[in-house]
């Protein structure tokens, strides 16, 4: 599915905003970043991951608009409008650190999906990432097709 490009002024919003903890989300991200939340952690992670399920979760209101619907593999679905939805979520320090966690650990099992890269790598950082797990990216920044290379 194709996205429109950001403005520079969007960029930069997004950038600040950022900054101060607070990212947007389309729908369909926030419901891919409540999937990648751990079910077990300290008491202090547990209350952490509550609050993000609280500010992930969609709304009786979207999830109407976005016309969630069963699929035929068990999962859920929604109309295109819901890539259009946004929502600005607070994401503090420590949920910061829960959420990298998560898609590192996602990662290294192999279960990140590619349409939500552009997701993933706002919480980690790829170069980063693949010099912990011994690779080493191509020229051109994206990963190498296989280790060794």
């Amino acid at each position: 599915m194709a996205t429109a490009k950001k403005s520079r002024a969007e960029k930069r919003r997004e950038t600040h905003l950022a900054a101060k903890g607070h990212m947007e989300f389309t729908l369909p991200e926030r419901i891919v970043l409540l999937g990648l939340l751990p079910r077990q952690g300290n008491l202090l992670t547990l209350r952490i991951i509550h609050d993000l399920q609280m500010e992930l979760s969609p709304s009786e209101e979207e999830t109407k608009e976005a016309e969630f619907h069963p699929t035929e593999g068990g999962g859920v679905g929604w109309s295109p409008k819901a890539n259009e939805m946004r929502k600005t979520v607070i994401i503090g320090e420590k949920a910061r650190e829960v959420l990298q966690e998560s898609i590192e650990a996602g990662s290294k099992k192999e279960k990140l999906e590619i349409q939500f890269l552009s997701l993933f790598e706002r919480f980690v950082d790829i170069e980063e990432l693949l010099k912990e797990q011994g690779e080493k990216p191509s020229a051109n920044g994206k990963s190498p097709e296989a280790k060794g290379e």
